[in-house]
């Protein structure tokens, strides 16, 4: 366990700039849609950005995207559902602490999620929610 984190800066460039803060994952960006009506849940796994087309009818859709470590994926998230620059330079901060921000027509929500790994070892993964 590390008691002492490395930060990353991102000195001398201006607000809203994408730049993943914190831990590299090598792993790729995974996108997977649920959409719920009523007692109904479909849901759609490893999509790509294209086939993120929102209903519009009477349903509630979750967009799960795991992985904020690879910037165009963040940044055409960010164009395709108009995305404060400076909420997205927050979601790619993976060091942020928990905090709260309300955007005029969205709320913007970070908490970190605790789990424990197969040699025991608690594992912090942030968790951010656009709402």
């Amino acid at each position: 366990m590390k008691l002492v984190q490395k930060r990353s800066r991102k000195t001398g460039l201006p607000p809203g700039t994408l730049v993943h803060i914190g831990e590299k994952k090598p792993a790729k960006v995974t996108i997977t849609a649920f959409n719920y009506a009523g007692a109904r849940c479909d849901e759609r796994k490893d999509l790509l950005l294209d086939g993120l087309m929102l209903p519009t009818d009477e349903s509630v859709t979750w967009v799960d995207v795991g992985g904020v470590h690879q910037m165009d994926v963040l940044d055409s998230l960010g164009k395709q559902f108009q995305l404060h620059p400076l909420l997205l330079e927050d979601i790619a901060n993976t060091d942020q602490r928990p905090k709260l921000d309300d955007y005029e027509t969205r709320l913007f929500l970070v908490m970190k999620m605790l789990s424990v790994s197969d040699r025991q070892e608690i594992v912090v993964e942030q968790v951010s929610l656009v709402l």
